[in-house]
């Protein structure tokens, strides 16, 4: 049966910019990357994501959360299977 283990985690806070990068590196097989977003804005409709790749590679959005009767309060996550091995950067565009 095959196990989980976990690999490595990073991480990046931007402020008031569209896209945010920082390199990232994957190590083992049968890998997948998994990106937690939360963006932050009093008006959630300009700031949800757009897009996440690495090395650039799309990823794929698993789901996307909105807090009810929060100011700004979201949260998305996306992934990618099998993603490429070593240091490669990861890229989170911004809507709006």
């Amino acid at each position: 049966m095959a196990s989980l283990s976990f690999d490595a985690s990073s991480s990046k806070a931007t402020a008031g910019a569209s896209t945010s990068t920082w390199s990232h590196t994957c190590t083992g097989s049968n890998l997948i990357l998994v990106v937690g977003v939360s963006p932050f804005d009093t008006t959630l409709a300009d700031r949800t994501v757009s897009g996440i790749t690495y090395n650039g590679v799309a990823l794929t959005k698993i789901r996307a959360d909105e807090i009810t009767g929060a100011t700004g309060q979201r949260t998305e996550l996306w992934y990618l299977l099998n993603p490429a091995t070593g240091a490669h950067n990861i890229v989170i565009t911004m809507g709006g």
